[in-house]
């Protein structure tokens, strides 16, 4: 019987139903747009610290010098330790190689410039410049903690040294402001060369960082120090975390007003973008957020009022059938069954069509269906409320 009610609502109410069709599939349409919306935004939300990424420099007190400043390793540790990538750090040596430079009394900084980088982007020098003995040096030599360096090809030819020699010179490790600071006399191992222009700046050899920083340690040195260092924070969504905590390890904002040469104590934090462009998004995700409850209220209501007119049009069947002994009752939930099945069906197909022709993500198909569905019902609960308060006479004699 049931069945029945429900088959004679779909074919003696076609044009009915296919309205109500048509506003569940508008309906539907609108909850994706919206859904897909948000999600869209928090997507973006999260990933916009590889577009825009925030790096944070290490700059003397007044914020004018990023380089040959005078940074304290341990600084630098607790930098690595506050939730940042891409660390590009930097240390200045010197080293002196003929017989002449060795005899230099006191040490002026020798025959050999000496650059000491964790990565390649650091050193400034394009990675296509290099060439190596052996493959895994391109990702790994400047991680390592081993005596191996890379030459300047003008520096090796002048000093007829080739692949696979031994370099043998006494090391000093350059402090600004302090001058040179003599370690252990070092044989380090020549694993490629690269070349760049003749430039007054250009190192003669690049080193690991980490191995220079063990032969500070080995040296007696107190403190290693750094001549520049810059870093990606890792989670701009907390900066103010991050910039607090930065406070608490030692480092200050900068102040230009500071007479300072190469205390590298000052933090520069280039955030300018990524605040401009998080705040907008927070904003859209605040906004679409706040509309939740309207936006669910409107579908409520227009299904309410769909489910209610259709009802309302199929009055005089509702009462033949209670004048043949059925119970108005079991034909009114029949026929929110038969509406409820319309909804399910319009809303999964249009969802259907969603995701494979447009590629709405199955999250977003998935939260758009149960906000459907949970509209649908509690439509169907007002619907039948208002029915309960209403007379069969009522109901068949509504203008």
């Amino acid at each position: 019987m049931l069945v029945l009610v429900i088959k004679q609502l779909f074919f003696r109410n076609r044009v009915r139903m296919t309205i109500s069709s048509c506003i569940t599939v508008l309906l539907t349409l609108c909850m994706a747009f919206y859904a897909e919306n948000i999600q869209t935004s928090q997507i973006t939300l999260l990933n916009l610290k590889y577009q825009l990424p925030v790096r944070v420099y290490i700059t003397n007190l007044s914020g004018d010098k990023k380089s040959n400043l005078f940074i304290n390793g341990i600084d630098i540790d607790a930098l690595i330790n506050a939730e940042v990538r891409d660390l590009q750090c930097t240390a200045i040596a010197a080293g002196s190689f003929s017989s002449i430079a060795q005899e230099q009394s006191p040490f002026l900084g020798g025959d050999t410039k000496i650059l000491a980088a964790n990565c390649v982007e650091a050193t400034g020098i394009s990675k296509e410049f290099f060439s190596f003995t052996d493959y895994t040096y391109n990702n790994d030599f400047f991680k390592s903690v081993n005596a191996i360096c890379v030459l300047n090809a003008d520096y090796a030819k002048d000093n007829n040294l080739m692949i696979g020699d031994m370099v043998t010179l006494p090391i000093y490790l350059y402090i600004p402001s302090l001058g040179y600071e003599p370690l252990k006399e070092a044989s380090i191992k020549i694993v490629g060369t690269y070349v760049t222009k003749k430039e007054n700046d250009v190192p003669d050899m690049l080193v690991p960082v980490n191995w220079l920083r063990e032969e500070a340690v080995r040296a007696g040195l107190k403190h290693f120090v750094y001549t520049s260092c810059n870093a990606i924070v890792d989670n701009p969504l907390k900066l103010h975390e991050f910039k607090t905590h930065m406070i608490e390890i030692g480092f200050v904002p900068i102040d230009p007003v500071i007479d300072d040469y190469a205390t590298g104590k000052g933090l520069i934090i280039d955030d300018e973008l990524f605040v401009k462009a998080a705040r907008e998004l927070r904003q859209n995700i605040n906004l679409l957020s706040n509309m939740y409850i309207p936006f669910c209220t409107l579908i409520i209501g227009i299904t309410s009022l769909t489910m209610f007119l259709i009802i309302y049009n199929t009055r005089h069947d509702i009462a033949l059938a209670n004048s043949l002994g059925v119970s108005k009752w079991y034909m009114i939930v029949g026929i929110s069954i038969g509406l409820i099945s319309l909804n399910t069906l319009g809303c999964t197909t249009t969802l259907l069509i969603l995701w494979t022709t447009l590629h709405v993500s199955t999250f977003s198909v998935f939260v758009v269906f149960k906000m459907f569905m949970f509209c649908v019902v509690i439509s169907v609960v007002i619907v039948l409320l208002i029915l309960r308060r209403m007379r069969l006479y009522d109901l068949i004699n509504m203008y």
